[in-house]
């Protein structure tokens, strides 16, 4: 239970900075607002990090020591970047932020083509319908958002 309500609040707030990004940082550039973002987020992450460090005895607060696992990471960073470079463009683009935010629906659809490649797991029907469904809501959301 604890990871779905993680997610609803994650969602809670990317809906704020999609809202936010949309109404009040339009005027700016792409690559300021992630470098400010990133900023902020690497300050915020090495003081709660600090934190936990000094009040918990986790054994997970280590940082990774074996060479695949910082490739990953990396990887992990370039994948990140170029999502958070291309959501942002489409907001500070005079994207609508409703159709844009809808389209994260998709997510899973996304997540399952590369596990798929990835790992050669073919998803079951109820998967592939479900997706179909999730591409449909995103259809009728934008063009019920189109002005």
């Amino acid at each position: 239970m604890k990871p779905i309500i993680y997610a609803v609040i994650a969602v809670f707030f990317y809906g704020s900075a999609s809202a936010l990004i949309e109404q009040k940082l339009v005027k700016l550039h792409t690559l300021n607002l992630l470098i400010i973002e990133f900023a902020i987020t690497l300050l915020l992450a090495i003081v709660v990090r600090q934190y936990l460090q000094a009040t918990t005895t986790a054994e997970n607060l280590t940082f990774p020591t074996d060479k695949t696992t910082w490739i990953y990471l990396l990887l992990l960073g370039v994948i990140v970047f170029a999502a958070n470079f291309l959501f942002n463009a489409s907001l500070l683009s005079g994207g609508n932020a409703v159709v844009i935010t809808s389209l994260m629906i998709l997510m899973p659809v996304a997540t399952i083509a590369v596990r798929t490649f990835w790992v050669r797991e073919i998803p079951n029907i109820y998967c592939i319908t479900g997706y179909i469904f999730a591409a449909l809501s995103v259809l009728l959301v934008a063009k019920g958002s189109i002005k």
